[in-house]
Parts: structure tokens; sequence; C-alpha cells
């Protein structure tokens, strides 16, 4: 008989029995998409859809729009679309004057669709560490059709018919949790990334589940969404498409998530449909709301390729959505071995984060060891590449544009050292009145300097400078942390003798004795977590400024590093802004504030605008 001990460690999961291994779930984050084989019975019951499907879009047109008529634009009932598809959505039982064969045809596919992914979502709730009951609320009433519309939720099943040679769906990504798709014939293709290589389309070779918005949404952006398309088929296809979306009954608990506070589930639907062009629906109609969308994209703000345009004037660029953001201009520099799908993905961070227009300016890659080398020439000898020169000439015609009143610069690894060089020629081709409008922000710096001249009254030429550094970012510790050393690490080592030069004289570089001998070698206020990591997105944003991609802003709760207490005596020490530790929470003698407080960059955040002093 098996002991206590064995049974409590045999015991089944909560919910569902797992689906998926652990491979299998790593792919579908990744991709956004699987391709899976389903159950017997699941494929018995799409076969017998298939099937009736055939002589159901044999009646005639008038027919089928008289059975289920077109209601919620293209969201339920028979669509038609000239030379490219016809399509039935049903997202309940249409009463007595439906086809009643082909909806008790599509119940069953509903019904076993739904409990396939519901296990899919309960695997991922269990590799994620939450409890698979956060689901029960959300698909309340959704896995099964409903009987009528009172009990309609968004969750749908839609039958196509596409044209030999000529029905197609434009590239796109789908609105719910997850979506089942399974076809005749070919047609189907999924957009594969594999690191930083170019994206390329794969065929479905069966059915293929693809992960929507929403389940984006809900893992804050951990998971990739599946783009997908539908390119013409010589023998024509039918298709049959279910799409999980959560349930409009019941109020949903992002804290489950490892959010903050509740949202509505309306609010949330109409969240991520901003935005999206409808690609089922006709030509015109696309062509429409594509319209429509860049209208309202040019009314607020463009992340993807960076600007939003000043109508007046097509060649004036960068205007922020908000008059009271109309005089700044924010600039990216990025590190290291970054392509331009990395790129775009920094500046749409940046962009959500502070919710203003991004230029980014490209440092190019050719490969991690000629990147690094390039790092070394540029760093030792302030070599000037050509991504620096185009740089400068870019920051110089901001500053010089009258209109422009700030200039946030953001820069990351590789492209601190190359933000350095380019403010070590500012500072001797532009004026102080131009500079006071520079702010600078640096992550992972991996400079061997920075420097900020003081004016005559003793000001800092640059007057906001923060550089935000993971201690154990080992970038940072061959740059700014080896050549910024903090009053807890030790001296610099001096250099050795030369010996075939002089017996009686070291020679030490004078970036190892800045601190001593230059207080503006390294300037500007340095904020330090105590953490590894290097990439701008995962190791630095989404600790410092996390993002809530449900309620598309920044959140902080009390363990996030900018509401911890700041060490007051490393910041008298070095304008270091660190946590106080436990231990020494004791030696203030006021109430010391919070390390947001203290940082220029947070006070940004959601659109904000930082009080002046």
């Amino acid at each position: 008989m098996a002991s206590t001990e064995d049974q409590e460690h045999f015991t089944p999961p909560l919910g569902p029995p797992p689906l998926l291994n652990q491979e299998e779930l790593l792919l579908l984050a990744r991709q956004g998409f699987l391709f899976l084989p389903l159950s017997d019975s699941l494929v018995s019951s799409i076969h017998k859809l298939f099937q009736y499907l055939e002589s159901f879009y044999q009646q005639t047109l008038e027919d089928k729009k008289t059975m289920y008529p077109a209601k919620l634009g293209t969201e339920f009932g028979f669509y038609h679309v000239e030379n490219e598809k016809e399509y039935v959505t049903l997202r309940c039982r249409s009463g007595d004057g439906g086809d009643g064969t082909l909806e008790d045809l599509a119940a069953e596919v509903w019904q076993q669709s739904g409990i396939l992914l519901h296990r899919i979502l309960c695997d991922i709730a269990r590799d994620s560490g939450l409890a698979t009951s956060i689901w029960d609320q959300i698909l309340d009433g959704t896995l099964a059709l409903p009987a009528n519309e009172s009990g309609m939720t968004h969750a749908l099943l839609r039958m196509f018919k596409y044209y030999p040679g000529q029905g197609v769906a434009e590239k796109h990504t789908d609105l719910g949790l997850l979506t089942l798709c399974v076809g005749t014939q070919p047609g189907l293709q999924c957009l594969r990334c594999d690191g930083d290589q170019q994206p390329y389309w794969v065929d479905a070779t069966g059915p293929v589940v693809l992960v929507g918005q929403t389940l984006r949404a809900l893992g804050n952006g951990l998971l990739r969404t599946g783009v997908h398309q539908v390119v013409p088929s010589p023998e024509g296809r039918l298709s049959i498409v279910y799409t999980l979306r959560h349930s409009s009954k019941h109020q949903i608990d992002l804290e489950r998530f490892g959010g903050e506070g509740s949202v509505d589930p309306a609010k949330l639907w109409e969240s991520l449909k901003l935005g999206f062009v409808n690609i089922n629906a006709r030509k015109d109609v696309r062509a429409k709301m594509r319209k429509e969308l860049a209208d309202k994209r040019q009314a607020l703000f463009y992340s993807k390729g960076g600007y939003a345009l000043d109508p007046s004037d097509p060649e004036k660029k960068l205007i922020p959505r908000d008059p009271e953001h109309a005089g700044e201009r924010w600039i990216f520099m990025n590190g290291v071995s970054v392509g331009k799908h990395w790129l775009q993905g920094n500046l749409d961070l940046l962009a959500a984060t502070f919710r203003r227009p991004i230029l980014g300016i490209h440092n190019t890659t050719h490969g991690i060891p000629f990147d690094v080398l390039e790092c070394i020439f540029q760093r030792t000898f302030s070599y000037a590449t050509l991504d620096v020169r185009v740089a400068y000439a870019a920051i110089t015609s901001i500053l010089t544009d009258d209109s422009v009143t700030k200039v946030v610069l953001i820069s990351h690894s590789q492209g601190a050292i190359e933000a350095s060089l380019v403010l070590d020629w500012l500072y001797c081709t532009m004026s102080a009145a131009e500079l006071q409008k520079l702010e600078i922000y640096t992550f992972g710096n991996a400079m061997n300097h920075w420097n900020c001249p003081a004016q005559i009254s003793g000001a800092p030429t640059v007057r906001h400078i923060e550089h935000y550094v993971n201690r154990w970012d080992w970038v940072s510790r061959f740059g700014i942390l080896h050549f910024r050393p903090l009053s807890t690490m030790p001296d610099p080592v001096p250099n050795g003798e030369f010996l075939r030069v002089s017996r009686k004289k070291r020679a030490s570089t004078a970036s190892l004795e800045s601190r001593l001998a230059a207080p503006y070698r390294f300037a500007g206020r340095l904020f330090l977590r105590e953490a590894p990591g290097h990439m701008l997105n995962q190791h630095y944003f989404d600790n410092l400024f996390p993002m809530n991609w449900i309620k598309g802003e920044v959140v902080t709760n009390s363990h996030s590093f900018m509401e911890q207490t700041v060490d007051e005596s490393a910041l008298l020490a070095d304008n270091t802004v660190k946590p106080l530790v436990a231990s020494r929470a004791a030696v203030p003698k006021h109430r010391p504030g919070k390390i947001r407080e203290r940082s220029r960059l947070f006070q940004y955040v959601n659109g904000n605008i930082p009080k002046e002093k």
C-alpha cells in the first residue's frame, strides 16, 4: 500500500489534465503558434462539419443571408467578400431561422475545441506558477455554443469557404486568448521568428493553435502573438476557426496574473480592438478602416517608425500627441548586436512607457565579435564610426531647432559609448544655451568616461544626467562601474612600473583617478540595482518601469525598485541612488525618500512631466 507521502507526491494536478510538454509550451510562447495533432474525437467532429459545409455553401447567397443575417459587422452571421471568400460566424444558436444541422455540428466542434484550448491555458498557468482556476471566471459561458443571444460572449466559431486561387487573408493576429485553425487544403501560413534572424513564413501542415492579443496582455507581453495569413489555394479551401475569447460576465482580476486591480471585460475588449483592421471585411471597408486608423495614429503618436507627422508640414517630424509635450524631442541609441527588429521592440516599449514618439538612431550590427571589436576601438581611441557621425548630425539638427525646448537622449550599452562621443563633440560646437535643452539617461553604460564641464557659475552644462545600472551587468562592470567606482568599492589600483621607460615614475590613466582628480569625468547620478542582466527591455525596463499592458501604463508596487527607500549615505557620498539595506534602516534621522522621487526619468512615465525645481 502506498504511503501518505507517496500519495501526496503523486496527487494529480488541479484542473484538466496536462496536454503540452515543456518544449511545446516554450515553442508556443516564443513563436505564438503551435502545430498540434488533435484527438480522434475532435478530428471526427471537424470532418463531419466540413462534409456538411460542402453542401451548405452550394446554396444561393440570398438563402445563406436569409438564414444568417449579418450582425455586429462581421462578428455574427453570413458575410460575402466578392472574389475572395464567404463565411458564417456563430456566436450562439440562431433559433428557428437557421440551419439546425449546421449548428448541431458546429456546437460539437465548439465544445471539444473549447476543452482543448482550456487545457492549453491551464498548462500555461501551471508553467507560470499560477493556479488553473484563474481561467474559471474568464471562460464562464465560453466553452459551449450559447443557446441564444442573451448568453452570447465574445467567443466565436467561423466557417470559411475560400474561392480557388483568390481567397486570402492579410497578415494579422487574433484578438482572443487562443485560436484553433483547421483547413481542408494548404493555405494558412504562420510567421516564424528565430532569434534575431529575419522572420519567415511557414506553411501550416495541420491544425494550428495561435496565441491572441488578450492572452499576451494578461501575460504582460511574455507570450508572442501568432502572426498568420491566408494565401490563395488553387483548389480553394474550407476552413474552421474557433476563437476562445474572454467572458463578459465578470471583472478580470489582474492580481491573479501578477498585476494590480481589475479591469472591466468590455473595456478590455475595446482597448484590444483599438487600432485593428478587420481583415475579413471587403477590400473597400479595409481601406477605409486603414485610413481612419492612420488619422487616429497621426493625432496620437507613432512608436512604429518613430514619428508623428505635422499635417501642415510633412517634413516636420517628431510632433508629440500632447500639447504639453510640443517642445520635446526624444531620441534613443541602441546597444550592441541589435538588428532592426530588436530596435523596433526597444522603441515600442520606450514609446509606451513615456507616451511620447521616439526617434531611433540605429547603431547597426555586424555580429557580436565585430561589434565588440568596434566597441573597443570607439572607447579606447574615441574613434567616431559612421553611427556616431550620423547621431551627431541628427542631434545637432534637433538642438538648433528654435521650436525645440527639450531633447531627451536615452542610450543603452554600446549606444552609451556612441552617445558619450557625440556629447564630447557637442561641447566643442554648441552653445551653453543649446546644451541646456539636453537631458541624458543611460542604461548598462559601457563607456569609460562621461564628460560634463562646469559653466562659470559652477552649474553643469547638461543639467540632468542619470545612469541606470544593474550591479551584476558585466558590460556595466567593465564600463561605468569600473570607471566610476562607488565609495563602497576599493579605489582603482595604480598601474605598475614601466620597466623599459623608467624605474622611478609610475604611469596611470586619467580615467582611473577621475573620481579624485576630475569630478566631472563621469558625470551624472547613478541608480544602482542589485541584480544581473544587460538586456534593455527584459533586465532594465521590466524591473525599473514595469508595464501593465492591459491598462497600458507603468505600474509599481511596494516591491518595485522605484518604491524602495533611498540609502541617503550613498547618495551623499558619491551621488549614487540605491535601496537602503534593512540593517542600516535606523541610520537616517529623518524620513528618507523613495527612489522614484530621486529619479527624474521616472517622472516622465505615463506621459507625465517633471516638476522643475
